[in-house]
């Protein structure tokens, strides 16, 4: 099992609310990611934290299996990818916990 950490962008898709609602999203697949791997999403908007504990249940998808779409933010992001990965939420964080002030304390770099 390996961790990552991935960014998500509140003004291109509410991933929020996506986990809220769904409990687990097709997210694209910038790397390799294994099943049972752990993502950590960071908020790079506004909020600038980690939010989520997920964990990878699909790699490789070629096509979206869930349908999230009324979480996408019109107009960005609306082109396919070639593959996604299912992530389900493990865990939600609170805001000042692993806030970007709190982890560039410990060497993190954005």
């Amino acid at each position: 099992m390996t961790e990552w950490i991935t960014s998500g962008n509140l003004k291109y898709y509410n991933f929020v609310d996506a986990f809220h609602d769904l409990k687990r999203v097709d997210w694209r697949q910038y790397t390799n990611y294994e099943v049972g791997d752990i993502i950590y999403i960071y908020s790079s908007g506004n909020e600038q934290m980690i939010r989520f504990k997920c964990k990878v249940n699909k790699i490789d998808i070629k096509e979206l299996e869930i349908d999230d779409r009324k979480y996408k933010v019109e107009g960005k992001y609306d082109e396919p990818y070639d593959r996604y990965v299912e992530l389900e939420m493990v865990e939600e964080y609170e805001s000042n916990l692993y806030s970007r002030q709190a982890l560039e304390k410990y060497g993190f770099r954005a």
